[in-house]
């Protein structure tokens, strides 16, 4: 999340409000269920705990709204309970361990809510109500894309995926910001045409957000389109070996690309 905190720092407006005041990072995640929860409250608590009272500000507060086609309702209900909940102790835990005992993060600081949609089906207009309600107040926000484009590009086809990214580019409020991860390399491709020409994913999302036209004409997208201010074709996320996991977990690379909502 560096590169987002690092783009939102000079967009205030997307985490935050004037110095001194509450800030809320305001998140829609197409493609969102348990892991975008669970890593949106580990995130606010990073954030919160590195605070220090030199800092004079209140806490970091967040809002995601996660929408995808498949039934995640129940499981993010029961996550963020979890999330904001005492973890339960054993009876014959220590004193210290039940006078350290919080929640990952406090119940005031997260907001969530989860919607059963597709979103190669949504209108524009559908498109549009589902970033106000994320927003509220027009400010802007950030839009994930997280190991989700990649398959919307596999299984919808390259006119749906296309439709719903200029979609999203002709709603979002200026200044948000995009996020994109994916797995790396040949893992994301699509193919295009009858002869099935294999293209990679970030070319034909450069393509449909970057490209001349679209800057030249407003019809399409009211005069907005994206800047790219991150591209990664390949990051490693290595699994610290001071950390034991019940279950084997292993290191596994990614592409990041982060893109700005601009008006022209």
């Amino acid at each position: 999340m560096l590169p987002v905190e690092e783009a939102s720092a000079e967009d205030a407006e997307v985490s935050g409000s004037p110095e001194g005041s509450k800030k809320n990072l305001r998140v829609v995640s197409f493609g969102g269920g348990a892991a975008e929860i669970a890593a949106f409250a580990a995130y606010l608590h990073l954030v919160n705990a590195a605070k220090t009272p030199e800092d004079n500000g209140e806490p970091l507060t967040g809002t995601i709204d996660l929408v995808d086609s498949a039934p995640w309702g129940p499981v993010v209900e029961a996550l963020h309970g979890s999330l904001t909940t005492l973890p339960a102790l054993s009876k014959y835990a220590s004193a210290v361990a039940k006078a350290t005992n919080a929640a990952l993060v406090d119940p005031d600081l997260l907001s969530s809510a989860f919607t059963r949609d597709n979103a190669l089906t949504m209108s524009r207009d559908q498109l549009a109500g589902r970033l106000e309600t994320a927003n509220g107040d027009g400010t802007p926000l950030l839009v994930t894309l997280l190991f989700t484009l990649n398959e919307l590009y596999t299984t919808g086809g390259i006119g749906k995926t296309t439709a719903f990214l200029m979609n999203l580019t002709a709603t979002v409020p200026e200044g948000s910001l995009l996020l994109v991860l994916d797995s790396p390399g040949s893992y994301s491709e699509a193919a295009v045409g009858k002869e099935s020409k294999k293209y990679p994913m970030h070319w034909l999302m450069d393509h449909c957000l970057l490209k001349p036209e679209q800057r030249e004409s407003a019809q399409s997208t009211g005069g907005r389109y994206w800047e790219k201010i991150d591209s990664q074709d390949s990051v490693w996320f290595r699994l610290s070996e001071s950390v034991t996991y019940p279950i084997p977990l292993e290191n596994m690379r990614y592409q990041l690309h982060l893109y700005r909502a601009i008006r022209s």
